[in-house]
């Protein structure tokens, strides 16, 4: 007498069973239906049935069409990938992972840094992609990737950038940086500024200033500051100012150091931004602290750096995409 295997219930004939080509038919559809497809491609495919496998080849992510009582929808069938292994250089590391999936990370030695794959950027599969896909520099502290301007223009002076995107500027009164919180694309990112000033530039402030589509935002900003030296502490605060402040620059030939958070710039809000900085200045070692948020919400593409007073400053600048 003939019976059925347990999971799919196919026929199994017994030993004196004649062949039934309707049986046979039968178990045949049943093996179609249950045999999972596989697709490759970088579009979600436009029907699928449970269990069925796609890999995106933009981002390298597997995905299983899952299906309940409520819903069926493509879920990702694994989670990011972590560090993957040490390369020489970027010939072993593209011989050794022709095709990265997105989060593979790789140690370059030749680099001393560690380098993190993305995938093109897709607001509803791949938000956490990047406008080009490919390997990016993570420092070496982990989760900052370097970021380049698109336009930079030095004001009474000259900048040059290099090819991870720090620049060089020097005798600069200002310096602006378009386009840099919109591609690649991160929620939020970190400013590091390091600088000279001449001596007209001594005790004058250091400040910040948002920017959008080549023009300076309008909107004012709330800013609060702590500064301190090795005997004194004070705290002041400003109501709708027309820039942050960020330092208070040092006498001349004395090196300053500040860094700046920029807070969802590129997300429509009231976009904030943390500075904290240290110098020298009148015989005194200071450390800076200031907070801001925008007056009137918006979202902002670039920045300005300026030095107040009368002299001009030179130095680096490095901007970094916060994962």
């Amino acid at each position: 007498m003939a019976t059925t295997t347990p999971r799919i219930g196919l026929t199994k004939p017994d030993g004196t069973d004649l062949v039934d080509i309707a049986v046979l038919n039968t178990n045949f559809d049943k093996i179609d239906s249950n045999i999972a497809s596989t697709k490759i491609q970088s579009t979600k495919p436009s029907s699928a049935n449970a269990g069925d496998l796609w890999w995106d080849s933009d981002t390298g992510t597997l995905y299983l069409y899952y299906v309940d009582a409520n819903s069926s929808q493509w879920v990702a069938a694994t989670s990011d990938p972590v560090n993957i292994g040490v390369v020489a250089n970027q010939t072993e590391r593209d011989a050794q992972y022709p095709t990265p999936a997105q989060g593979m990370s790789v140690y370059r030695t030749d680099l001393g840094i560690t380098q993190r794959y993305y995938g093109l950027f897709n607001s509803s599969t791949n938000p956490g992609g990047r406008d080009t896909a490919g390997w990016y520099d993570v420092d070496k502290n982990g989760g900052l990737v370097p970021v380049k301007a698109i336009s930079i223009t030095a004001i009474g002076g000259t900048a040059t950038s290099n090819s991870l995107g720090q620049v060089t500027f020097t005798s600069c009164t200002e310096i602006i940086f378009d386009q840099i919180f919109s591609s690649p694309k991160f929620s939020s990112y970190r400013i590091e500024c390091d600088w000279i000033g001449n001596a007209g530039s001594a005790g004058a402030a250091f400040y910040f200033k948002h920017r959008t589509a080549g023009s300076d935002a309008p909107a004012a900003y709330y800013n609060e500051y702590i500064g301190a030296t090795a005997t004194t502490v004070s705290a002041s605060s400003q109501s709708a100012a027309a820039q942050v402040t960020l330092a208070v620059t040092s006498n001349n030939s004395a090196y300053n150091s500040v860094t700046i958070d920029c807070i969802r710039p590129a997300i429509a809000g009231w976009a904030q931004t943390r500075g904290i900085s240290n110098g020298y200045y009148s015989g005194s070692n200071f450390l800076y602290i200031s907070s801001s948020q925008s007056a009137a919400a918006g979202s902002y593409d670039g920045f300005r750096l300026t030095i107040g007073g009368s002299g001009n400053m030179s130095g680096t600048v490095r901007v970094y995409g916060i994962l």
